[in-house]
């Protein structure tokens, strides 16, 4: 697909995620069910909007990246546009690839946009990661991952962590081996690693990820209060919708450029505002007014397998593990 590149930053996930030039847009191939689930969720948020439903962390759709549209490889004239679709959408050019006919790509925001040194781990959410589509064999793979793991004893898993830093951190409660450095300042801690903790070098691991970075202590506490208090208003939307939500993953994302935390005087937004299209209308207004990226953010992603199931109940599958989340970072607030 000519007009992309390879996604510059990633935790954990399957290899595929494109980005335009800019590093903007995030264009990954998805499935009809995904896209749904996206279609949904604004149809939803819609709906909580003109009833007045429109406080901010209070809705499922303000836990999650920015839908921009899907895209089909080869017919440029199929963009199909959502509520939110930008003008970077319409630009964008996909070149003929036969072999990627029938999949459909799905456009977000890139939740990376405007970091300078990101710092990421991916938490996949629940002891069941299977949906009742799975055929048998990946079925039986899945439930043994979530018994040898985090997964099957706290609802969680660390899948990926990408830290900006050029030293190593202490690992002598960890495997060594599934840790390396890139050439570009980074440590990647892989899927394997993420396997091998228990549920208590989880919480140590919890530990590297808010602390070992270059920002100072008064900083790496508000980050992780930030997190803390955002992962409190995740649990209580969670109870408001019922849904399933299977093989789903937290995205956390922080700013480990100490230089960008002093020039907004440490003042990390819950929720992100720099949003793609919002000063559309207003191209006559001075570049000032625009939302500087966040210091650090937080996004619920991967819905191959989520849906609405009106009548049957909140999510406990993933409602625990944001549980055992908090409590971990609950410990660390506390130190």
């Amino acid at each position: 697909m000519d007009g992309f590149t390879r996604l510059r930053h990633q935790a954990a996930g399957h290899e595929g995620p494109l980005a335009d030039e800019a590093q903007t847009l995030f264009v990954k191939p998805s499935t009809r069910q995904e896209i749904e689930f996206y279609t949904q969720v604004q149809r939803v948020a819609a709906e909580e909007e003109s009833q007045g439903k429109d406080v901010e962390g209070d809705r499922l759709i303000d836990f999650m990246p920015v839908f921009m549209g899907t895209l089909e490889a080869g017919i440029t004239s199929k963009v199909e546009e959502t509520t939110q679709v930008s003008e970077e959408l319409r630009k964008l050019d996909l070149e003929s690839n036969k072999k990627d006919d029938e999949q459909p790509y799905l456009v977000l925001q890139n939740a990376l946009k405007g970091f300078n040194n990101p710092s990421i781990i991916d938490i996949k959410l629940g002891s069941i990661l299977h949906d009742e589509f799975t055929p048998q064999e990946k079925k039986a793979r899945l439930q043994k991952v979530s018994e040898t793991t985090t997964s099957g004893s706290l609802n969680y898993r660390v899948c990926g962590m990408k830290l900006y830093h050029d030293q190593t951190p202490d690992l002598f409660k960890f495997d060594k081996e599934h840790v390396s450095k890139t050439d570009d300042g980074y440590l990647v801690f892989d899927k394997w690693f993420g396997r091998s903790l228990t549920p208590t070098t989880v919480v140590d691991n919890f530990k590297i990820y808010f602390q070992h970075n270059k920002l100072s202590s008064i900083q790496q506490r508000i980050l992780l209060e930030n997190f803390y208090t955002r992962l409190q208003l995740f649990y209580n939307v969670l109870l408001n919708y019922e849904l399933r939500i299977r093989s789903g993953s937290l995205l956390f994302i922080y700013e480990n450029d100490p230089q960008r935390w002093e020039e907004l005087n440490n003042e990390d937004q819950l929720f992100r505002q720099d949003f793609l299209g919002d000063d559309d209308d207003d191209d006559d207004d001075d570049d000032d007014n625009e939302q500087p990226a966040p210091l650090s953010a937080m996004y619920l992603i991967d819905f191959a397998h989520a849906k609405f199931t009106p009548g049957k109940g909140v999510d406990e599958n993933i409602i625990k593990g944001v549980e055992n989340i908090l409590d971990a970072l609950d410990r660390l607030v506390n130190e």
